[in-house]
C-alpha cells in the first residue's frame, strides 16, 4: 500500500527511460491507469485476493490490468488468520451497517455514510492509512469521512485534495448561472454533461432564463472599456446578432443556450487534472478554465474551437491582457493519434514560477513569464458564437451537442469561498 512515482525516469546514454518503481515484488499502480503517482501493489495470490475487495472500482480495474489479473472473486489459496468472523464484519473499503442488513465496521474503522448515496463505507481513520486512501476518495466519501475521522486530506506534497467522479451533482462546490441556461448541466451516467440545445423546441415556450449564449457590445464595454475594438471588429450587425429577449439566443433569433458551471470556491495554486470530451460543431466553443474573480482580469485556459480540430488553445491572462498560444497537439510524440472528440486527460500546473498545460501526461506548453498570482475559481462551459473567426459562425441546425467531464482532480494549497450563500446568487458573491 506504499505509494510511488509512477514514472521513475533516468537517461541511459540516449534517452530517457521511465519505469515504475516499487519494492522488489510491488508492482506500481496509478489510480486512474496513467499519471506521475500511484501505489504499490502485490499482484500475486493470495494477497492479491486479500487486498483487492479493499479498492475503488477505478483503482482496482488500473490494478487489474497492471497485474494481468481478471478477477477478484476467487478464494485464496491460504487462508489468513482473523480473529473476528470475516463473513459479519465490514473492512476498509466495504459497504457497512448504516444500509439496514449490512454488518458493522471492524472496531477500528468508522463506518462512512456516502453523500446522495444510500450507501456507506468502512474507513481507517489512522493517520498512516488515512495518508495513503484519501487521495482516491472523491467528494461523496471524502468530505463526511473528513468530519468523522477529524481529518484534512493532503497529497504527498501537502496540497488538498477534491476530487469529483460526478456521480451525484455537488451543490456545495458548485453553482450553474448566467450565461447560460441553468439547467444546461447536469451530471449523467457519471459525467458532468454540458448541453447545446434548442430548449423552446423541447419545452414549447422560452426557458424561464432567457440570457444569451453570445456576447453583446454592452459585455465587451464593461470588461475592456467604451467602443471596445472587439465592436468595431462585428460591426453593426454585433447588437441584432445577440438580442435576447426570449426570441433570439442565436445568430438566427433562435432560442438556443448553451451550458456552464462555475466552482462556489476559489483556488490560489495547484494542479487541475481533467478527463474531457466535446462533440463540436461549427460555432461551438469547448472549455474549462480558471478565472479571476475580481475587477483585473487573470486566467487560465483550455479552449477546444470547432473551427481549428484537433489543436488546443492554451490562453493565459494577466493583469487584464491575454497570452494565447495554439497547440498543434498531434505533433507531439505520444499524441499523434489525438482527437478532442475523444476522452483525453488535461492537465494544468499553476504555481508562483509558472503555468505547466498537459494532454495525457505530456507537457505542450510553459508559460513562466507572465503568471497569475490571484485567486481563481474552476469555470467549464461549452457555448455557441456568432464570429467567423473566433470558432465560426454557429449553424443551429447541428443540435444538440453535447460537452462531458469524467473526472475532475483539484489538488491546491489555498482555497476561499466566494458565495455566503448555497445558491451563488449576485447579491452574496463575494470578490476580493
Amino acid at each position: 500500500g506504499e505509494s510511488c512515482e509512477y514514472w521513475n525516469y533516468t537517461f541511459d546514454g540516449s534517452d530517457l527511460v521511465f519505469e515504475p518503481q516499487c519494492s522488489a515484488g510491488l508492482s506500481c499502480v496509478h489510480h486512474n491507469g496513467q499519471g506521475e503517482a500511484g501505489q504499490c501493489v502485490d499482484c500475486q495470490p493470495p494477497q492479491w485476493f486479500w487486498d483487492c475487495g479493499f479498492w475503488t472500482n477505478q483503482f482496482l480495474q488500473a490494478a487489474m490490468a497492471t497485474c494481468n489479473q481478471t478477477n477478484c472473486s476467487n478464494a485464496p489459496t491460504v487462508s489468513p488468520t482473523y480473529d473476528f468472523n470475516p463473513n459479519t464484519t465490514a473492512f476498509a473499503g466495504e459497504a457497512c451497517n448504516t444500509t439496514n442488513g449490512l454488518p458493522e465496521c471492524y472496531p477500528s474503522l468508522e463506518c462512512v455514510p456516502i453523500t446522495d448515496s444510500s450507501s456507506s463505507q468502512c474507513v481507517d481513520c489512522s493517520d498512516s492509512a488515512w495518508s495513503q486512501d484519501c487521495v482516491y476518495w472523491d467528494w461523496q466519501l471524502l468530505w463526511p469521512a473528513q468530519e468523522i475521522c477529524k481529518q484534512n486530506c493532503t497529497n504527498s506534497d501537502g496540497q488538498y485534495v477534491y476530487t469529483d467522479y460526478f456521480s451525484a451533482f455537488n451543490d456545495d462546490f458548485w453553482y450553474r448561472d448566467s450565461p447560460c441556461a441553468d439547467y444546461a448541466v447536469q451530471v449523467d451516467s457519471g459525467n458532468l454533461t454540458f448541453y447545446i440545445k434548442d430548449w423552446s423546441a423541447e419545452s414549447g415556450s422560452c426557458p424561464e432564463t432567457c440570457v444569451s449564449t453570445g456576447l453583446d457590445c454592452d459585455y465587451w464595454d464593461d470588461l475592456y472599456g467604451t467602443d471596445s475594438d472587439t465592436c468595431d471588429y462585428y460591426g453593426d450587425s454585433l447588437e441584432e446578432d445577440y438580442s435576447c429577449d426570449c426570441t433570439g439566443c442565436d445568430c438566427d433569433g433562435g432560442e438556443i443556450y448553451g451550458g456552464c458551471t462555475y466552482s462556489k470556491f476559489k483556488f490560489k495554486y495547484g494542479t487541475w487534472t481533467v478527463r474531457f470530451r466535446a462533440d463540436l460543431a461549427t460555432g461551438t466553443v469547448a472549455t474549462w478554465y480558471l478565472y479571476s474573480e475580481s475587477d483585473i482580469h487573470d486566467e487560465i485556459d483550455f479552449e477546444f474551437r470547432s473551427n481549428y480540430p484537433e489543436n488546443l488553445w492554451t490562453n493565459v491572462w494577466k493583469d487584464g491582457t491575454a497570452y494565447h498560444e495554439e497547440v498543434e497537439v498531434q505533433d507531439y510524440a505520444g499524441l499523434e493519434d489525438y482527437k478532442f472528440n475523444q476522452f483525453h486527460e488535461y492537465k494544468g500546473v499553476w504555481n508562483a514560477s509558472g503555468v505547466y498545460f498537459y494532454v495525457d501526461n505530456v507537457l505542450v506548453r510553459i508559460e513562466s513569464d507572465y503568471v497569475p498570482d490571484q485567486y481563481l475559481s474552476f469555470r467549464a462551459s461549452y457555448w455557441t458564437s456568432c464570429d467567423p473567426q473566433w470558432c465560426g459562425r454557429f449553424d443551429d441546425d447541428s443540435v444538440p451537442r453535447e460537452q462531458h467531464i469524467d473526472y475532475l482532480t483539484i489538488e491546491y494549497d489555498h482555497a476561499k469561498k466566494i458565495c455566503e450563500d448555497d445558491d451563488c446568487s449576485e447579491a452574496s458573491y463575494q470578490s476580493d
